[in-house]
């Protein structure tokens, strides 16, 4: 019997019986919430980032989620779910799952109920990932790969891949491969023997390295200032991008305002002379900060001026 299927299917012998008992209240429920209903829904069987996936590809999770739902609008999702609930399992390498669904409408709120079989994982019977071009004898780049987590015999994991995949792409950038390309990189899934293969193969091409850089102002690197000997680039990203995400957020709630004080604190170049150095035009003045808007003010020979938007390039004179 299929994985699927209602708790509205009932025993023949038992069908006429329950249909009689309930249609009465059935039918004044219906009447009572024909504008909408409230709904839960309980999902077993799996947890994690599955059940994370589960929850967000799944359009009755979200339905419920929002509040009041049409009576019509529940059914239609209900029947949908199952589909969904298995295309969210397959990124995670489960193509066997079996759902087992029931939708209580007689409660307040309403109840649907999804148990989920996952089945068998699909397992990555062959990986294949080559290096071709320059980093094949780079052995930092090759001691890299092989930390990628990804194994024959593993659960096939789509984001597993895709994360294995881009790290490969960092990696080549970051060792200054800047003409690394894919040859191949591909899943391929075959469901009738039930395996899977993992395909990344990279031709790098040269690496490239800086010649002499001639630096024609004062600057210091963030190992001095932090006293550390190594500095991840990728942890750095990460720390910038949270503070980043945080200001984003205070800035949509109160504007510039929250952050006037720190700017004014840290500005380097209030009251210095300084070069604009604009896509027409070179403007030299004293910087006089950023107003409550965040232009940048300039005392300039023809008077004050606002620059709020453009490209500038700013260069603190000698």
């Amino acid at each position: 019997m299929s994985g699927r299927f209602l708790s509205r299917i009932f025993a023949p012998l038992a069908l006429s019986a329950l249909v009689l008992g309930a249609s009465a209240a059935a039918s004044s429920a219906f009447a009572q919430t024909s504008e909408g209903v409230k709904l839960e829904v309980r999902i077993t069987g799996v947890e994690g980032a599955l059940l994370a996936n589960v929850e967000a590809v799944t359009g009755i999770v979200r339905a419920a989620r929002s509040g009041v739902v049409r009576p019509g609008h529940v059914y239609r999702l209900f029947e949908q779910a199952p589909e969904e609930i298995e295309r969210a399992l397959e990124p995670f390498g489960y193509y066997r799952v079996r759902v087992e669904s029931s939708l209580q409408s007689d409660t307040a709120p309403w109840s649907a109920t999804f148990v989920i079989d996952r089945g068998p994982p699909i397992l990555v019977d062959r990986l294949e990932v080559s290096i071709e071009g320059a980093a094949a004898q780079d052995s930092a780049f090759q001691a890299a790969l092989g930390r990628i987590a990804l194994a024959e015999g593993d659960t096939l994991n789509h984001p597993a891949y895709e994360r294995a995949k881009s790290s490969i792409e960092l990696l080549a950038a970051d060792r200054g491969y800047l003409d690394a390309r894919w040859d191949s990189a591909f899943i391929r899934v075959d469901l009738d023997d039930y395996r899977s293969e993992i395909v990344l193969d990279m031709t790098t091409g040269p690496r490239f390295r800086f010649g002499p850089v001639t630096i024609d102002q004062d600057w210091v690197d963030l190992c001095t200032l932090t006293g550390r000997e190594r500095i991840s680039r990728n942890r750095l990203a990460a720390v910038v991008l949270d503070r980043i995400v945080e200001a984003i957020v205070a800035f949509e709630h109160s504007g510039l305002q929250p952050f006037l004080e720190d700017w004014r604190r840290h500005d380097l170049v209030r009251d210095r002379q300084v070069s604009l150095q604009l896509p027409n035009e070179v403007i030299r003045g004293r910087a006089r900060g950023i107003d409550a808007g965040g232009a940048l003010l300039v005392d300039t020979a023809t008077g004050r001026r606002r620059f709020a938007s453009g490209e500038v390039s700013l260069r603190i004179a000698p």
